[in-house]
């Protein structure tokens, strides 16, 4: 049953509570990246240390969005929602009075089962608890917060550590934190109602959820440390081992239980496998463009960082201007029709930029960033209310936990796979660990190719996205009416 707000003031209020946790998390993400060097310095610690501290996150987080997801199903979403900003609040406080590398790992830990749950039932209170005609709006929203937060995340980031110490970055989450709490509890309408006596008494798919947790786990070590540890090397050949056989096993668990913790029965409808197909294939171009791009302006282009994050700003900016009016649109257009415009045009926009880079100037840069930011306007939001549309409200909890599962899987992929193609095509990997030498013996010939055949990989991506996209044949807001 759809719950409705009472009016659109309380629809408004509703869709801030969505959207200010998705800029908290983005936010977070980016205050955080900003400032690993000076956590580095603090504790005496190397790259490959620090580099936990957003490792041991993001594995927990991901690892647990499908778990969240089933809860919100099983308990209620406006639950869920509220734990998962207590966690978050308390995981913030921990990190930010940590003394030792130990237990700001463990606290990153806690702030991660936080904002998993946060992120898996995020998308899902939108359709939860709005009518039809509203969501691609607030789906619109929502997009515009997170991309604000990856916006000023990392300039604030910098002054707080700048202007105070890298503590602080963490302990300001808690106040606004505990705002947020009590606005949610406020404002939020109690799903739990809702829920039926049935789902109530089913048990929870405690194996199902510690298979899923090994499996993602498993994976997401291996895409993120196969660069740095050699693709051959045994733990990297054994965690992709083992995500295999856990998965499967996971797989074969769900299928034969009553109550899963997964029902696999969504990807029985093709045009929700297709949507979220298209969605990977796209954010990995989106990671993969955002890791790559700052390292062609500073070792092609010749910026220093500042300059260079100025120039990459054009693309949010871009993006959080049309990302709101699409997500209007899609309302009154079939979302998929909007999103397949925005994939082929991403498509061309990585083809024409693959192919400009010889010339070192920067106004493609900027063309390019403009396109690219226009491109994803065109599809982010219209593609989470397509995806969630195409969900049955009974099962939207976890199909929000799968499509941030999947969208966060590709964001790992995307890094990785750019990274992988520009070191292969070189020879050379020393430039994405930061290092400008001038001794660097590989011509400017050799980088340009790296980026070249990296940018010809998201045109590709970006074209599967738009096929995946245009295979879709359901009407999502026929399919909501006939409902």
């Amino acid at each position: 049953m759809l719950i409705q707000a009472a009016d659109k003031t309380r629809n408004l209020w509703i869709i801030f509570c969505v959207s200010f946790a998705a800029f908290m998390a983005a936010l977070d993400s980016y205050i955080v990246n900003i400032s690993l060097p000076s956590i580095a310095s603090y504790f005496h610690i190397g790259i490959n240390g620090v580099s936990r501290i957003t490792i041991v996150y993001l594995l927990v987080l991901t690892s647990t969005l499908l778990i969240f997801g089933k809860m919100g199903d099983k308990i209620g979403f406006k639950k869920v929602f509220v734990g998962g900003y207590i966690l978050f609040v308390i995981g913030s406080l921990l990190c930010g009075i940590s003394s030792s590398l130990d237990m700001l790992l463990i606290s990153r830990c806690i702030q991660a089962l936080g904002g998993s749950m946060l992120y898996s039932i995020g998308p899902a209170i939108i359709p939860k608890f709005l009518p039809e005609n509203e969501r691609g709006k607030a789906f619109g929203i929502l997009t515009t917060f997170g991309a604000l937060g990856i916006a000023v995340g990392a300039p604030l980031g910098g002054f707080i550590t700048g202007l105070f110490t890298w503590h602080w970055i963490f302990l300001i989450n808690v106040p606004v934190g505990i705002l947020a709490i009590l606005f949610v509890i406020k404002i939020l309408p109690d799903d739990s109602l809702e829920i039926d006596d049935k789902n109530k008494t089913h048990s929870f798919d405690i194996l199902g959820s510690l298979l899923i947790f090994i499996s993602m786990s498993l994976i997401l070590y291996a895409i993120n440390m196969g660069q740095e540890l050699g693709w051959t090397s045994s733990i990297i050949i054994c965690s992709i081992i083992g995500f295999v056989t856990s998965f499967s096993f996971f797989v074969w668990w769900e299928h034969k239980n009553k109550t899963p913790l997964l029902n696999l029965n969504l990807f029985k409808n093709t045009d929700f496998t297709f949507a979220n197909l298209s969605n990977l294939m796209a954010f990995i171009l989106f990671a993969g463009n955002n890791f790559l791009l700052p390292f062609y302006l500073v070792t092609i282009e010749g910026l220093n960082v500042t300059q260079a994050g100025l120039i990459i700003m054009i693309y949010s900016l871009v993006y959080m201007l049309v990302g709101p009016i699409t997500g209007k649109l899609s309302d009154k257009i079939e979302p998929q029709t909007l999103c397949s415009f925005g994939m082929i045009s991403a498509a061309l926009s990585c083809l024409v930029f693959a192919y400009s880079l010889n010339s070192q100037n920067i106004l493609f840069v900027v063309i390019y960033l403009i396109w690219l930011g226009f491109s994803y306007g065109l599809f982010i939001s219209p593609n989470n209310n397509l995806i969630m549309g195409l969900a049955p409200l009974e099962e939207v909890g976890v199909a929000s936990s799968v499509f941030k599962t999947i969208t966060n899987l590709s964001l790992v992929m995307g890094v990785s796979i750019f990274g992988l193609i520009y070191s292969v095509t070189t020879g050379n990997s020393s430039l994405l660990n930061g290092s400008t030498n001038n001794n660097i013996i590989h011509s400017n010939t050799a980088l340009l190719n790296g980026f070249h055949n990296a940018f010809l990989f998201g045109f590709v991506v970006s074209l599967l996205a738009f096929i995946f996209n245009h295979l879709i044949q359901t009407k999502v807001h026929e399919r909501v009416l006939s409902n």
